[in-house]
């Protein structure tokens, strides 16, 4: 799994190779809690985790169809490396 983050500073964005969506979810919490930032996940099957602004996450599969929406992110990642339906 692959963390994206892009910072609202406009510094350099911030990627990290993660083994498990577990060690994913902890980097992402240590960093989010103290930077204003934009996270995107990306599994290793191509499905996309991407966070709005009102920190709700949408599990994107493909350009074909609608993104799933999810309140917390773990079910959203489950969803994604799953290949969009875990439900």
């Amino acid at each position: 799994m692959i963390l994206h983050l892009t910072f609202a500073d406009g510094s350099n964005p911030f990627v990290y190779f993660a083994p498990s969506v577990q060690r994913a979810i902890s980097m992402y919490k240590r960093f989010a809690r103290s930077n204003n930032c934009t996270a995107l996940f990306i599994a290793p099957n191509g499905c996309k985790v991407r966070q709005d602004v009102l920190r709700n996450w949408y599990v994107y599969t493909d350009d074909a169809h609608a993104p799933k929406e999810y309140t917390y992110l773990k079910n959203a990642l489950k969803c994604a490396v799953m290949g969009g339906v875990h439900a």
